[in-house]
């Protein structure tokens, strides 16, 4: 099959296969959107999102968020069975679905002209990390 293609594609909380034999002949495999691949925000993403402003969104009200946050995941642990931790992609899922009908939210995207979906996700995790600071990454001493 000269000229195929196999790709793998990690793309926001979906992981998938592309395969390719023939121009006219794709197919892709997905794994299941409930298989999170959440992570922290990157540098990108958060430059992204204070150049359309969400900074001044969260800080114009951050005790609500601030209790979104925390009540996100006093959910989640009420869902997460017992002796798993509760993890970062739990708490930001329930965020998510807060921020997509928060008035300010649905406001603020309109008035920016902000159509894409995925910046509830992102403003979602934002939230989380203002209220939950990632720590520092530090290496710890080499041993010898």
């Amino acid at each position: 099959m000269a000229g195929s293609q196999i790709r793998l594609f990690i793309h926001r909380r979906h992981l998938g296969i592309f395969l390719a034999a023939y121009s006219d002949w794709a197919v892709w495999f997905g794994l299941d959107p409930k298989v999170s691949l959440t992570m922290s925000l990157d540098t990108e993403q958060i430059h992204r999102l204070t150049s359309k402003g969400f900074d001044k969104l969260y800080s114009s009200d951050p005790d609500k968020f601030t209790e979104m946050a925390h009540t996100a995941l006093d959910y989640a642990k009420t869902c997460v069975p017992a002796g798993e931790k509760v993890r970062v992609g739990d708490v930001v899922l329930i965020i998510t679905n807060a921020v997509r009908i928060l008035p300010s939210f649905e406001a603020y995207v309109q008035k920016k002209k902000l159509k894409e979906k995925y910046w509830q996700e992102l403003f979602a995790e934002y939230i989380l990390e203002q209220v939950f600071p990632q720590p520092e990454l530090t290496k710890k001493p080499s041993k010898p």
